[in-house]
């Protein structure tokens, strides 16, 4: 099966998206209030929002990375390391680094001075979620190997 590039980005493109839907669900918790049926609703669509958002970045990412892997791209695959363990890989990749590197000190600082409601421990969790889940997207082999489809596609094109 022959997979294009556009095809594989796009499918990393979809990923990245229920990554954004997962993360911001957690902010779903800002809307609990005292009235039952609010919290009733809230208790059902944000949880289902995360964990179908979770499920749908992973089958879209495994799609992806099936793609750039059947070989018929003719890429040797990369054999670097996986992408929760390579850090500033690529520049989309640093920006995501350097956002939960500070997402994780607001936290951090958040919990030494006792700051535990309101609106910013959440948004800062839900920004560390999200820049950890794009840290490894966008660091990871399956986007470097898409951007060597996409290079050797220019070269034969140019």
């Amino acid at each position: 099966m022959k997979t294009g590039s556009k095809k594989l980005k796009l499918l990393l493109a979809f990923s990245m998206a229920c990554s954004v839907l997962s993360s911001f669900a957690v902010l779903g918790l800002l809307l609990l209030r005292d009235d039952p049926q609010t919290d009733a609703l809230v208790s059902l669509v944000f949880p289902l929002a995360f964990w179908l958002g979770l499920i749908g970045e992973q089958v879209l990412f495994w799609l992806a990375w099936r793609g750039c892997r059947t070989g018929a791209q003719g890429g040797v695959p990369d054999k670097g390391r996986i992408g929760l363990f390579a850090p500033f890989r690529t520049k989309a990749g640093g920006a995501a680094d350097v956002v939960f590197l500070l997402c994780l000190a607001g936290v951090i600082l958040l919990t030494v001075l006792n700051i535990q409601s309101g609106v910013l421990p959440l948004l800062l969790i839900s920004f560390m979620i999200l820049s950890f889940r794009l840290h490894c997207i966008l660091n990871g082999k399956t986007m470097r190997e898409i951007k060597s489809i996409t290079a050797r596609k220019d070269e034969i094109n140019a």
